[in-house]
């Protein structure tokens, strides 16, 4: 099922045993275009308890806007110190993964040693530019990104989008394969048209993020983005895959 991100935030958690918190945000790898954590509040309303959750011990409850996690509350108190200030570091991660029981996702290529890789893109007919695609999309490893390729969805929401020939717009939304956790789309909302419904443009098209000029370069023009599907959150969108039409927010389209 492919879902919108935007409305996520703000859904229950719960545990085994019942205790809820909040959904705050979602980090994903950078490198691979994943989800890999869930940052929840398990706390009351006096104090926070932020914990990163992986997302492969979590369930999603579409139609009740709930997840819900494999573990008890009481497995949660000795979780690492999830400071708001600073990066979420491979060494964090390390315990994160050492907490959980759970196989560190990075693997070797992420050492200094490990030889940086780009990807080209193969060209191909306009008609299938803006299919929802999980290709990874271009990016260089560089010796500074070694230690965290996380970023945040709070973070990078209403980054500028830059078209090859100018600015088009500003990031919307993001979308996500349910199955995988792998978030194939981006939802841009157009700038220079005021009754220009949201578009979207796969991840595939993304050649650059950069975090201090808040921006995301696309190798596509301005007319392309233009000429891409219109985003509404309540269309049906995978009637090919399975028997009944939901809606990006996962509840039954109408």
């Amino acid at each position: 099922m492919k879902l919108n991100l935007q409305d996520k935030l703000g859904y229950q958690i719960q545990t085994k045993d019942k205790v809820t918190g909040k959904v705050k945000d979602f980090l994903f790898d950078e490198d691979q275009w994943k989800l890999r954590y869930i940052d929840v509040d398990l706390g009351g309303i006096f104090y926070e308890q932020r914990i990163l959750i992986p997302v492969q011990l979590i369930h999603g409850n579409w139609k009740d806007k709930t997840f819900t996690i494999d573990l008890e509350s009481k497995h949660l108190k000795s979780f690492p110190e999830l400071d708001d200030h600073k990066t979420v570091s491979r060494e964090f991660e390390a315990k994160i993964a050492e907490f959980f029981k759970i196989e560190q996702y990075w693997g070797s290529r992420f050492l200094p040693s490990a030889a940086p890789f780009t990807y080209t893109q193969s060209s191909g007919l306009l008609s299938s530019s803006f299919e929802l695609d999980d290709r990874v999309p271009a990016r260089k490893i560089k010796p500074d990104d070694i230690n965290s390729s996380l970023r945040s969805f709070n973070e990078i929401e209403g980054y500028t989008f830059y078209a090859k020939n100018g600015k088009i717009g500003h990031l919307l939304d993001l979308i996500i394969e349910s199955k995988n956790w792998s978030i194939i789309s981006t939802v841009v909302d157009i700038d220079s048209i005021s009754d220009k419904p949201p578009v979207i443009v796969a991840t595939k098209w993304i050649e650059e993020i950069s975090y201090i000029e808040k921006g995301i370069s696309l190798s596509l023009k301005q007319s392309e983005v233009l000429s891409a599907p219109t985003f509404n959150v309540n269309d049906s969108i995978n009637t090919k895959k399975v028997h009944q039409d939901f809606d990006f927010t996962g509840t039954k389209a109408k």
